[in-house]
């Protein structure tokens, strides 16, 4: 698997709290084996929450929404000629 290129910026302004804890959750990952930055939580918590949203295309709720709902369409026309 290739290493995905980060190359576009986005800057976030956080609370001191938030920014705390997120120096604690890179340095307790970190401490569990590789090194983890705060970007590297960041980025875990964007894509996290973007694969979470039924509305993004791509996003994996979205593809086991549409893939939930062709086998279901499958489903009832395999069940459809035994009905009756």
């Amino acid at each position: 698997m290739t290493k995905p290129t980060f190359n576009h910026r986005l800057t976030v302004n956080v609370t001191p709290d938030m920014d705390r804890h997120l120096e604690d959750l890179a340095r307790t990952r970190t401490r569990q084996g590789k090194p983890v930055s705060k970007a590297d939580v960041i980025r875990e918590a964007i894509r996290y929450y973007m694969d979470a949203q039924e509305d993004l295309t791509g996003s994996r709720k979205q593809i086991a929404r549409s893939l939930d709902a062709k086998l279901q369409t499958m489903h009832q026309s395999v069940d459809s000629p035994y009905a009756g």
